[in-house]
């Protein structure tokens, strides 16, 4: 007998509602919203007993697409394929959006987290000695900016890890170089 299958948007939640419903229930993350709230209008049918109208988004509509034509048995990677994925986000190898791409990819064809993250050059780069080089670069292209930013206007600091982020080509642990950023504006 198949068990019921719960979807929900994060890992997190996942592993708690897992510990609510139980063994009679299968609960996985989908690693993103499957659907969202629409951008305009009313977001609850005030004429229906206040039901939420949803909008199922690109990548969330082609998992439950995946997900309705097959059982839960045949899913193309295993629970320990999906731990893995989970703990590539935990450990900041990878990006939540990387992971979306990730989970696509385990949806469509199977495979190994790692190997995927690995053959697509989906790694953060979270090393601060391989990041400052290119973050003085942005601070020295944009000398006029760092000094308004010196000078009181801390809003630029979005500016600048924007700019940091685009040097690095986006495969940077913004974490990482927001607080390197501050760091070396601060001197």
């Amino acid at each position: 007998m198949s068990r019921p299958l719960v979807i929900v948007e994060s890992p997190a939640k996942a592993k708690t509602i897992a510990k609510l419903l139980g063994s009679d229930y299968v609960v996985l993350a989908s690693v993103g919203h499957i659907a969202d709230l629409p951008k305009s209008g009313l977001q609850v049918d005030v004429e229906n007993d206040f039901v939420p109208n949803y909008e199922i988004t690109e990548r969330g509509g082609k998992v439950l697409r995946e997900l309705k034509e097959s059982p839960i048995d045949s899913l193309r990677f295993s629970g320990a394929q999906l731990g893995q994925l989970v703990a590539l986000v935990d450990a900041n190898t990878i990006s939540s959006s990387a992971a979306k791409e990730v989970f696509a990819e385990m949806m469509t064809n199977g495979g190994n987290p790692q190997m995927i993250v690995e053959q697509r050059g989906l790694q953060q780069v979270s090393n601060a000695d391989e990041l400052r080089p290119m973050i003085a670069n942005v601070i020295a292209a944009n000398a006029d900016k760092a000094a308004q930013y010196r000078g009181g206007k801390t809003g630029l600091l979005g500016f600048f890890v924007g700019q940091a982020m685009r040097q690095i080509g986006g495969k940077a642990n913004p974490q990482v170089v927001q607080a390197l950023v501050q760091e070396m504006l601060a001197v």
